[in-house]
């Protein structure tokens, strides 16, 4: 390939849209930021294994440091010092032979943490460190890791068998340094240090991408943006000719609230149009801008139609999904919506959005045992149990999933063919006698919760007599289950999917078990929405980012980011000054829900008083 535009964007669905727009060529390349720098790097795999090893030593050296070395008024620290390093490696060296043990333990009460360190390395021990439980889990976990990464090295070094790389998985950010798996965050960590270190590779870039353009600037973490400045720094050095143009909003900056310092370099372009919306909604989001800010938005299309634009406050207690429905079936017939123009709802939370689909209960068992079992489990929740392509998707999401798609389709779905159904390995296996009759199995069965059927389809699995082999196989790969009593079912499912918080999860996969099936269709619904003929698609106000709409409605929740009035503090606000952080937050996300538009808007807020709030009144008006 030849010299290519380089387009760099922050989500997939930003570059996907890019890619439609600019259609398929050989002189733009279209990325997100992630993808390209692994693409650029992981053919240096020697360097980026160096790399691993120089950051893993600091880390030794800084956990060493933190706990043996540098000042520190934690009582925890100086009894861990008493005690001595030699004895502390000795425990760490146990612990790291047991690790579940020891992770099982912290994650228990202060009293039964104290009883595990009595059990495992004596009373005298487990005496003579006691303190503040928190603060020694928290020592005792750097130095485990400190013993892996240490452990991890010697490997390298020594050239043992699938330590000579490094893993990146673009699709979900796993990792697990002491196995030479790297995150995002660390990806970016190891890149800039190689593009300082190795000016080839600075060169490599340039001269594949003599003009390079990165989108949503304001999103971008300062690692990011200095990756691309200091090409920009080498292009000018070596007196090369290289573009650089960075763009971006501030008021769109929704998941990195940082402002970046520009470099005094570049030259700043403000843009004063829009290419998408309404003359109406372009003035409603000028607004919501406010007067202060430099950029006033001019529409590029003067529509001849007229825009429906409207704001209503609301009462939390009404927000259900049968209410919301009734809203919905109400714009749809307002604005003539069908497949050829479509209407997009927009909610603030993904607990708001699974009630909006009618799968609620289901999203609250799966947010709490993700909140029970990982840490930041309210961000792997988004990723895994609503995903986008099943290879997101966590351990018992993609169990669930693969246990009732067949029967989602069977019943749901008639159009799709039998491959469809049962994928191609078995269509390729199976005559069609053996698929039919797989799917008349499940199409006959008969249940309302998830568990009833499972022991519905185990059942009749047994008592049905003229069902071959091939079709019991394609039934027992649907249900990888042999038992009906719902404690081993519980036990098999926390097992299959390596929980460890035993007794909670537990509890909370029996409630799974006994959800009502059609949460499992609506979750189902929700997932194929991309593919589906369907006239109404549903998103978070985040995910909505760099896309555009022709018919939307935001549904609002004034309870956001710890904040009771997240929302209506900014609407009451006087919102042509500068405001504090929490409400140019919210300024940011009202402003990215309503520009996403294109012909009609509508907003409606749910509060804890519903009480109606004047200011919008100015702000929402059609012109």
């Amino acid at each position: 390939m030849g010299q290519t535009v380089l387009c760099i964007t922050y989500t997939n669905n930003a570059a996907n849209e890019i890619r439609k727009r600019v259609g398929d060529d050989n002189l733009t390349s279209i990325s997100t930021i992630h993808s390209f720098i692994w693409e650029t790097v992981n053919v240096h795999m020697d360097e980026m294994i160096e790399e691993h090893v120089i950051y893993l030593n600091e880390e030794i050296t800084r956990i060493n440091n933190d706990i043996y070395v540098y000042e520190s008024d934690k009582k925890a620290i100086a009894n861990i010092r008493d005690i001595g390093k030699d004895n502390i490696s000795k425990v760490v060296e146990k612990i790291a032979l047991k690790q579940n043990d020891f992770y099982d333990a912290c994650n228990l009460g202060a009293k039964d943490f104290w009883d595990y360190l009595a059990r495992e390395f004596g009373d005298e021990f487990s005496f003579k460190i006691k303190s503040n439980a928190q603060h020694v889990t928290h020592a005792l976990k750097n130095l485990v890791r400190a013993k892996k990464y240490k452990i991890c090295i010697d490997k390298i070094l020594s050239k043992a068998e699938g330590f000579d790389s490094l893993k990146y998985f673009s699709s979900k950010n796993i990792e697990s340094l002491n196995n030479n798996i790297i995150g995002h965050d660390t990806l970016l960590k190891y890149s800039s240090r190689m593009f300082c270190k190795y000016p080839a590779l600075t060169r490599k870039v340039i001269d594949a991408h003599p003009i390079v353009f990165v989108d949503e600037f304001q999103d971008s973490e300062d690692s990011v943006l200095n990756i691309f400045l200091g090409l920009l720094e080498y292009s000018q050095g070596k007196k090369i000719d290289f573009c650089l143009g960075f763009f971006g909003d501030p008021v769109q900056a929704i998941y990195n609230n940082k402002m970046h310092a520009m470099n005094k370099k570049m030259a700043i372009v403000g843009k004063n149009i829009n290419r998408r919306s309404h003359q109406t909604i372009v003035n409603c989001i000028n607004k919501i801008r406010g007067s202060r800010d430099l950029i006033q938005q001019n529409p590029i299309n003067i529509y001849s139609g007229k825009c429906d634009l409207s704001f209503e406050v609301r009462s939390k207690s009404e927000y259900s999904h049968s209410s919301i429905m009734l809203e919905i079936d109400k714009y749809k017939k307002k604005w003539g919506i069908d497949s050829n123009n479509k209407l997009t709802c927009l909610v603030l939370k993904n607990n708001m959005l699974s009630e909006l689909c009618g799968f609620g209960d289901l999203f609250l068992l799966i947010n709490d045992i993700y909140n029970i079992e990982f840490s930041k489990g309210f961000e792997k929740v988004s990723s895994e149990f609503l995903f986008s392509e099943e290879r997101n998707a966590g351990r018992l999401p993609i169990l669930l999933y693969e246990i009732i798609l067949p029967l989602y389709l069977i019943k749901n779905k008639e159009e799709l063919s039998l491959a469809d159904v049962f994928g191609g390995n078995f269509h390729n296996s199976c005559s069609l006698n053996d698929l039919i009759e797989s799917v008349r199995f499940f199409y006959d069965l008969g249940f309302i919760t998830l568990y009833d059927y499972i022991c519905d389809a185990l059942d009749k699995k047994d008592e049905c007599e003229n069902l071959n082999n091939k079709s019991i196989k394609i039934i027992e790969s649907v249900i990888p289950f042999d038992t009906q009593v719902i404690e081993h079912l519980i036990s098999d499912i926390y097992n299959k999917c390596k929980f460890k918080k035993d007794e909670k999860t537990k509890k909370l996969i029996r409630k799974v078990l006994l959800t009502d099936i059609h949460q499992f269709y609506r979750w189902l619904d929700f997932l194929f929405q991309s593919i589906s003929k369907n006239d109404t698609d549903y998103l978070t106000c985040h995910s909505s980012k760099g896309l555009e709409f022709d018919n939307v409605i935001v549904f609002l929740d004034d309870s956001f980011n710890r904040n009771e009035t997240y929302i209506s503090a900014f609407l009451q606000a006087d919102i042509n000054e500068i405001l504090d952080d929490p409400l140019e937050s919210a300024r940011r996300i009202v402003y990215v829900s309503c520009s996403r538009a294109i012909k009609n808007l509508r907003v409606c807020l749910y509060t804890a008083t519903g009480e109606n709030i004047e200011s919008t009144k100015g702000i929402f008006n059609s012109i």
